[in-house]
């Protein structure tokens, strides 16, 4: 009976700290970004900088800097080894994502790539990018987490 108990314990244990994610559906906020919206926890905070072509800059929280570009000339990862990422490219309603998941995030990008099939002259939302680095793996959860719910307003 106490093998079992000491088991419990560790199971519960490990079932909080894996629950312990800045995610928290409860306290959330929206974030947008032109015609995209994203939600990160409360914590966060968008930044903007300064821009040469394009609206740039940082979202930040939880110990992460995701950074992002927002304009025409933003385009997806070219030539990203299959060694050291996972890349999932999805098309949804005219909408092509490209997620980039790094297999070491602490040492490379992992980063999300937003853009429309259809041609700029049908008044669609330019490119969006954000990506992140130097990130444990509860982090790169997080980012990816986000990345996910991002929508788009048309």
């Amino acid at each position: 009976m106490k093998k079992q108990t000491i088991l419990y314990g560790l199971f519960l244990t490990f079932l909080l700290i894996g629950c312990t994610d800045d995610f928290s559906y409860d306290n959330l906020k929206d974030f947008n970004i032109g015609e995209y919206q994203l939600q990160a926890p409360g914590n966060f905070k968008l930044i903007e900088q300064q821009g040469y072509d394009s609206m740039v800059g940082k979202i930040e929280g939880s110990g992460v800097s995701m950074s992002f570009d927002y304009g025409m000339f933003t385009s997806p990862e070219q030539n990203v080894s299959e060694e050291n990422y996972t890349i999932i490219n999805e098309i949804f309603e005219g909408v092509r994502k490209q997620l980039v998941i790094a297999k070491s995030p602490q040492l490379n990008n992992t980063s999300i790539h937003i853009s429309f099939i259809e041609n700029a002259a049908n008044d669609t939302p330019p490119p969006l990018k954000i990506w992140s680095s130097n990130l444990t793996d509860s982090q790169q959860k997080l980012v990816i987490q986000i990345f996910n719910s991002i929508t788009v307003e048309r």
